[in-house]
């Protein structure tokens, strides 16, 4: 009878115990599911900001300066990059040159931005429209020394 009774006893447990493991299961995959979803609707998010970085824009020497030409390849001394949104352009000076005017001109629409900055600053960040087209960027330096690069929105 005693054995009957404590088989009865193990019985009772194992199946409250086979109850709490299954809830305690359901409970784990609630939360893997949860965890799952967050970053399932996360990731577009994410993606949007690796996927839209600043875009370079190639910069060209377009008038030489009186110093005549030389062997070694030059270097430019102007770092230009547009924002991902098209609204912002970044400008970093590589070295001081002095006073540059800069303009942005969209080649389609004919509109335009003009911008005086000083190279010594260390760079720049000049805000325009963003309107879509193809847009030239030109560097005016007081010495006569001219840059230019070109990019589409």
């Amino acid at each position: 009878m005693a054995d009957q009774k404590g088989s009865e006893i193990a019985f009772e447990r194992m199946k409250y115990s086979n109850f709490a493991s299954e809830q305690l299961l359901t409970i784990m995959k609630k939360k893997i599911f949860s965890l799952m979803l967050g970053v399932v609707l996360a990731a577009p998010s994410f993606a949007s900001q690796i996927a839209d970085p600043a875009i370079p824009i190639p910069i060209i020497r377009t008038k030489p300066s009186s110093e005549g030409t030389h062997r070694t390849p030059e270097v430019i001394p102007i770092v230009c990059l547009v924002d991902a949104d098209g609204l912002n352009v970044s400008v970093s000076f590589l070295s001081g040159m002095g006073d540059v005017d800069i303009i942005l001109e969209n080649q389609f629409t004919g509109e335009y931005s003009l911008s005086s900055v000083d190279s010594s600053l260390g760079g720049a960040v000049i805000p325009f429209s963003g309107t879509s087209g193809n847009w030239i960027i030109t560097f005016s330096f007081h010495s006569g020394v001219e840059y230019e690069g070109e990019f589409e929105i």
